[in-house]
């Protein structure tokens, strides 16, 4: 592990950064703050800081206190609007950057981009330069600069002004969704940090930038605030944070590990039979478009199936009256299914059985043709900025072309701010909990936030507070949830998997991809289970993402053709490596299931081998090895050799 430097700053070209043997060099014209006001007819104008003059400058020891007493929009207009900008030195040589606004104009501020760090030269080369990233479990990227040269949108936003990356935390739809509210930096051999450490969990973005096609190559880096401040309201931001380190990545989730049990990090006791499950079979009883696959009464011959694999579990979807994706969030046992006594009836001999049944339900979304829309959705639904319903549409269908091209379904999202809402959820929880299922699972709660701009909600102007909302919804249905039942939700987001016992996996690096880098999530917060996603059936390369989720101990969600037809036993290729992977684990039971997650990813492993640590309680520990390679590798680490062949997992035990 590395040492914290002190990081300093200085107003050049916009703001610089500098340390002992560090120095970013400033982009002439550059920003360190923008803002972006909403005139009712111009809805995203924009201000940059380069282009004020401010009132006073206070420069301190301390820090600086920067005051406008005005802003003047791009388009030469000026508003009534002051802004004062702090900027602190930390006693740990950290910065923290946050802001004041007071609105006098008619205009709407609604968002706030603080720090805004704009630069030709951040250290190293640009293609030495390296971005982590808690985009789901975790991103790595080498040259960020050319990555985010593929987000250029050609004509859907102002890419002749720049190109950004964006993502979100907590987690929206349609975006990069963060785990975590932190990325960084690794620059030669210092590790610069970007946090947003903020106890009321509003929505954040954090956005990387590059100038236009033609232009000087430079990097911004920025973190997003949505104040929504009206006429007449004073409002302060939350506090960004800037640190450095001579060291990596495993700094920054030290330092944001830190903060974290400081400010909001509860005890967690998950029920060891969560620990111990393999892997899931995913199904579908009732599809979206009204299709019969299995009955409540088929459920015990599927978990049967499921366990010649090693499988131990069951995540039922369909369950309910009306069909799949139907309903939200009326939710009642079908009698063309069983009735409630069938599928109470069949959850009991599952766990009979042995196996553990998991039992979904949305907690996000409400299907505009219910009457919970019609008596109350529509109050209680995300607004947009032009007070629409955002809207959700999923186009699942059969083999004819009426749904695939034209659609089916439209759902709004709910706000999590509203105490119907809330109710709700706890209704559903209480319903679900009536069958006596292992786990109630709720899918979209980890994801899927939205700016509210409804200010008839309980949050008002304050357009940012659905993380926050789902925060309280989440902890009343773990009050509500007796001891040894268990709770899930989907998507990986800290302060949510901090109150729930498992996490289905979405997003990225819950399978593999070149730029997936799990070890961001499981090194900072180890311990959540957490499934693997996307792989569906025996499609090429199946097996490289069953060996990547087995290197990292997660659990196997088998989803065969996406839920529908058959279970694991339609596809014996697949069937077979699972197997494979979990009599391999079972080898390893207390390590896999029970132990800490380290990670290997700074031990110079060769490259094609992806590797994992993981600790019992007394110190013994695996690593678990995959080789990526179409050659048998061998591996020495930590005093032993281990050789592993071409496409193959391989796990070498270490006792103390």
């Amino acid at each position: 592990m590395g040492t914290q430097q002190k990081l300093d700053f200085d107003f050049q070209y916009g703001i610089r950064l500098s340390s002992d043997g560090f120095a970013t060099v400033g982009r002439e014209g550059g920003d360190f703050w923008r803002a972006f006001l909403d005139t009712g007819e111009i809805r995203e104008l924009s201000v940059y800081s380069h282009a004020q003059t401010p009132v006073s400058v206070t420069e301190t020891d301390g820090g600086a206190v920067i005051v406008y007493d005005r802003l003047t929009a791009e388009d030469g207009v000026t508003y009534d609007c002051s802004l004062t900008v702090q900027i602190t030195r930390e006693d740990d040589g950290s910065l923290r950057f946050s802001a004041v606004i007071d609105n006098y104009s008619d205009a709407i501020l609604n968002e706030l981009q603080l720090p805004f760090i704009d630069a030709y030269d951040w250290g190293c080369a640009p293609e030495k330069e390296e971005l982590f990233i808690a985009e789901g479990l975790g991103a790595h990227t080498v040259n960020p600069r050319q990555r985010i040269s593929w987000c250029h949108t050609e004509y859907m936003s102002a890419d002749y002004k720049s190109t950004w990356m964006a993502h979100t935390y907590p987690p929206a739809m349609g975006s990069r969704g963060m785990s975590m509210p932190w990325m960084g930096l690794q620059l030669g051999s210092r590790f610069l940090y970007f946090g947003e450490h903020n106890p009321e969990m509003r929505i954040t973005g954090f956005n990387l930038g590059i100038p236009p096609r033609h232009h000087t190559s430079a990097l911004m880096c920025q973190m997003s605030h949505y104040p929504a401040v009206h006429k007449g309201e004073r409002v302060e931001t939350a506090q960004s944070v800037l640190a450095l380190f001579d060291g990596d990545w495993r700094d920054g989730a030290a330092y944001y590990r830190d903060w974290s049990e400081r400010t909001w990090r509860l005890p967690q006791q998950i029920p060891d039979w969560v620990h111990d499950i393999t892997g899931w079979q995913r199904v579908i009883l009732k599809h979206q478009y009204g299709e019969i696959f299995w009955k409540y009464e088929d459920l015990p011959r599927l978990y049967e199936e499921g366990k010649k694999s090693g499988l131990n579990a069951l995540l039922v979807f369909g369950w309910w009256k009306g069909r799949f994706d139907n309903n939200y969030p009326e939710f009642e046992p079908d009698p063309a299914l069983g009735g409630a006594e069938g599928l109470r009836a069949a959850i009991a001999e599952v766990q009979r059985r042995g196996g553990h049944v998991l039992l979904y339900s949305n907690g996000n979304l409400i299907d505009v043709k219910t009457q919970f829309y019609r008596d109350i959705g529509q109050k209680i639904s995300h607004k947009d900025i032009d007070g629409n319903e955002y809207r959700e549409h999923y186009q699942f269908s059969n083999d004819g072309t009426v749904l695939r091209n034209y659609g089916y379904k439209s759902f709004d999202t709910a706000c999590h701010r509203t105490k119907e809402w809330h109710d709700n959820l706890l209704r559903v929880a209480r319903l679900k909990l009536s069958f006596d299922p292992d786990s109630i699972f709720f899918d979209q709660l980890g994801c899927c936030l939205k700016l509210c701009f409804d200010t008839s909600h309980p949050h008002g102007n304050r357009i940012d507070e659905d993380g926050m909302g789902r925060y309280e919804n989440i902890r009343a249905i773990r009050e509500i949830t007796p001891a040894g039942k268990a709770i899930g939700t989907e998507w990986m987001c800290d302060r949510y998997a901090n109150l729930v016992d498992y996490i289905h996996g979405c997003g990225t690096a819950f399978n593999y991809t070149p730029d997936a880098f799990p070890d961001i999530y499981l090194h900072t917060f180890p311990g959540i289970p957490a499934s693997n996603r996307f792989i569906h059936d025996d499609k090429p390369g199946f097996r490289d993402h069953l060996n990547y989720a087995f290197v990292y101990g997660m659990i196997f969600d088998v989803c065969i053709y996406r839920g529908r037809v058959t279970g694991i036993a339609g596809v014996p290729d697949y069937a077979a490596h699972v197997k494979y992977l979990t009599d391999l684990k079972a080898q390893y039971h207390d390590y896999f299931h029970h132990g800490t997650f380290e990670s290997l990813s700074c031990d110079g492993l060769p490259a094609g081998i992806r590797a994992a640590k993981l600790v019992r309680e007394n110190g013994d520990f695996i690593v678990t090895f995959w080789n990526t390679t179409e050659q048998e590798m061998t591996v020495e680490i930590f005093g032993k050799t281990t050789t592993i062949a071409a496409k193959d997992v391989a796990v070498t035990e270490y006792l103390i």
